[in-house]
């Protein structure tokens, strides 16, 4: 994924709750600079090392607990995986760096976006999935301006005229973050002219925000499929294909639900029997 696309992830899975760690499995894909990137813009932190990591010594990348042992002799300790799903591989040793994550919640990205809106109040969770950034100086006026999950917006705890912004990509009460907030040559920005275009339609008026939702990318196709063949051969014309279809359609499903949202987007193994063969030609070229 591009830095947009990772900035657009962690938007969708942070609308989902208030909390989530990315492992360094789930980072080692990414473009070089992007994780760099999203920690700068304090989006991501790094927290306390795995218990669990993603065992690398077969194809099936299964989540295994982590065994630690004292070296010996002024040695360093051993890290390892013991694999009880097939019995050739038997211990797995793991690089410390395979236990360093990164926490993103929605604490921080509520101190991140307050920054950005010039905010000098402390952010302030008023439930599970719902935090007061405080009084912002927006185009046009100013307004008490709120952060919401997927299903955080509550009419009781906003008041009339609060200015929500959605960690959702899409939403009814609120204006979707991803549509106005992008990484742009490392810096993380937030757009002001795309937000006053949305505050233009109602903020007269002083009621919630009810703005209008994106079109799908790929109006009336009953099957995404296609969509995602054609990502497939993007990135591999870009040098982007990972290593092996099962990571490669795991990917893809994910870039699918994020920029799909509301369709019936296909599942990982789906893609993999639908793009087994374009795979297999993309990867290994005549």
């Amino acid at each position: 994924m591009m830095p947009v696309d990772r900035l657009r992830f962690l938007l969708t899975r942070l609308a989902e709750g208030e909390e989530m760690f990315l492992s360094a499995f789930d980072v080692t894909p990414w473009p070089e600079g992007t994780l760099e990137r999203l920690v700068a813009a304090g989006l991501l932190r790094e927290g306390p090392q795995a218990e669990n990591v993603t065992c690398d010594g077969c194809e099936k990348y299964c989540l295994q607990p982590v065994h630690v042992r004292p070296g010996l002799d002024d040695r360093p300790p051993s890290i390892l995986v013991i694999c009880d799903q097939r019995e050739d591989i038997g211990r797995v040793s793991i690089k410390p760096e395979q236990l360093r994550q990164w926490r993103c919640g929605l604490d921080l990205l509520a101190v991140t976006l307050a920054r950005m809106l010039e905010i000098e109040e402390t952010p302030e969770r008023l439930s599970a999935g719902l935090w007061r950034l405080g009084r912002a100086e927006l185009p046009g006026l100013g307004r008490e301006c709120f952060l919401a999950a997927k299903d955080g917006f509550d009419s009781a705890l906003v008041p009339r005229g609060g200015v929500v912004l959605l960690a959702a990509a899409t939403g009814e009460h609120g204006i979707p973050l991803p549509s106005i907030l992008r990484l742009d040559d490392g810096v993380l920005i937030l757009d002001r002219l795309a937000l006053g275009e949305w505050l233009s339609g109602w903020f007269q008026t002083g009621e919630a925000v009810h703005p209008p939702q994106p079109a799908p990318s790929f109006p009336g196709r009953p099957s995404l499929m296609a969509a995602v063949e054609q990502e497939m051969h993007r990135r591999a014309s870009n040098g982007e294909l990972l290593p092996s279809l099962q990571k490669e359609a795991a990917w893809l499903a994910e870039w699918t639900d994020i920029n799909h949202p509301g369709q019936q987007t296909p599942t990982e193994k789906a893609i993999k029997n639908a793009l087994r063969h374009v795979y297999r030609s993309l990867n290994n070229p005549a």
